[in-house]
């Protein structure tokens, strides 16, 4: 964005970028147009800062979607761009279940304290809404939203099942060691849970691997309307999401094979040993 202080910098839209073919680092070239009964035009020069997509462009169906500048705010401030700034403005976002009605009375109300120059004509308070934008790209980005945690929720069952079943595998393999470590005097609880810490070795290895995966695959998204919405691309570590996916896959697979644990860890001796792998021999006669 805008280095700080400075009054001769502009944030461009794609559109201007590919209409006067700038990037950043290069000179945007604008005319001022005075609103005073006087008139007159001056020639401004900026630097690019940055391309960047508006809010109320993310969906191209929206309107004001043609080329835009947004111009360090410090510009205003100077004796050269006073007579082209003829109109103040504030965004406001209203709390959910608040009254427009009222906020419009409040915010006119506001106007006789505030008065404007004779040029600018009504001296009235204008208000611009942006709910259409705003829920014209909450329609677009909705549906792949959904269908992306619908996939991560099917993914994650699967991958639940399949790893579940072969930690089963391997728990009622290591159960042939059972009537050995029990008759060493160890107990059935001691068994269950010495099972499981084997196979929590494996489910927290798969799960520092799954969040070193999402860490380095952040920056492939969002994807669609979103992705333009995304006001920081690049790498993301959000340490809510990435412990509760930690968690889920360390612990989950583990919940599930508690059952199958106490029951190899409850067997009857020599349940699950493995049987010989002599021939038996016939008898002699």
């Amino acid at each position: 964005m805008f280095s700080p202080g400075a009054a001769s910098q502009a944030v461009i839209n794609p559109q201007l970028a590919a209409l006067k073919h700038l990037r950043p680092g290069d000179t945007l070239h604008l005319r001022g147009v005075s609103y005073s009964p006087k008139g007159g035009t001056v020639q401004f020069a900026f630097r690019v800062s940055a391309v960047a997509v508006f809010d109320y462009q993310i969906v191209p169906a929206t309107a004001n979607s043609g080329p835009a500048a947004l111009l360090s705010p410090p510009f205003a401030g100077t004796p050269k761009a006073r007579p082209f700034f003829y109109q103040s403005r504030a965004g406001v976002r209203l709390r959910p279940g608040a009254s427009m009605s009222a906020f419009l009375d409040a915010a006119t109300g506001l106007d006789p304290r505030h008065p404007r120059p004779i040029y600018f004509g009504s001296n009235t308070v204008s208000v611009t809404s942006l709910a259409g934008e705003v829920a014209a790209t909450q329609r677009a980005i909705r549906p792949q939203a959904i269908v992306l945690a619908a996939f991560a929720t099917l993914a994650g069952l699967l991958a639940l099942a399949i790893i579940s079943q072969l930690l089963s595998r391997q728990l009622l393999l290591d159960a042939a060691e059972f009537p050995v470590l029990r008759a060493l005097g160890m107990t059935r609880g001691q068994l269950a849970v010495s099972s499981l810490a084997r196979l929590a070795a494996v489910t927290i290895t798969g799960a520092v691997i799954a969040v070193a995966v999402a860490v380095a695959a952040s920056p492939l998204m969002p994807i669609g309307h979103a992705r333009l919405a995304e006001p920081h691309p690049g790498i993301e570590v959000n340490l809510a999401i990435l412990a509760a996916g930690f968690a889920a896959i360390a612990v989950l697979p583990l919940a599930v094979l508690v059952p199958v644990a106490w029951r190899a860890a409850t067997g009857p001796p020599g349940r699950w040993a493995w049987p010989s792998r002599r021939r038996p021999r016939g008898s002699r006669g």
